[in-house]
């Protein structure tokens, strides 16, 4: 767990440096600009967080992209299209927190039905084992009467 707070931590300070690179050289922000949101995204794919995490980090990250952007296109360092990229990298952001999510649901149920079909095989492998067990000592039991008799041939 310290580590995946660490892995956090260094993606927070690599926004805010990135952030400040926006700031500070407004004509090159869409790099930064990217570096933070496909960072954010490779990140979120290596690790789901849950849903108020997921949202708070990303209203934090559409709020500060967002900002300095609009503030550059009020400026006129920036033209005004360049706004559209904030709601669709959210946009594309909430498609891949929505499919992440599908699957580790997929996951927790496929292991659920693997744990079942463990616990299923088990019982099984339990009943044939009982099965033959009281199976043999029937058998074993008339196979000595045939023996005392003389009808069956020792070892066949």
């Amino acid at each position: 767990m310290p580590r995946r707070r660490a892995i956090d931590l260094g993606w927070g300070l690599f926004a805010v440096a990135n952030l400040l690179a926006m700031i500070h050289w407004e004509s090159w922000e869409t790099i930064p600009f990217h570096f933070i949101w496909v960072s954010l995204t490779l990140l979120y794919g290596f690790r789901v967080w849950s849903l108020g995490p997921t949202l708070g980090v990303l209203a934090l990250v559409c709020a500060g992209t967002g900002l300095l952007i609009l503030d550059d296109v009020h400026t006129g360092a920036q033209v005004s299209g360049e706004l559209t990229e904030v709601p669709l990298m959210s946009a594309m952001f909430l498609a891949m927190v929505w499919h992440a999510r599908r699957r580790q649901q997929a996951i927790r149920v496929a292991e659920a039905v693997a744990e079942n079909r463990a616990r299923l095989l088990e019982g099984q492998e339990e009943f044939l084992h009982d099965v033959s067990h009281e199976l043999r000592t029937p058998v074993t039991i008339a196979r000595g009467h045939l023996e005392l008799l003389g009808l069956e041939r020792p070892g066949s």
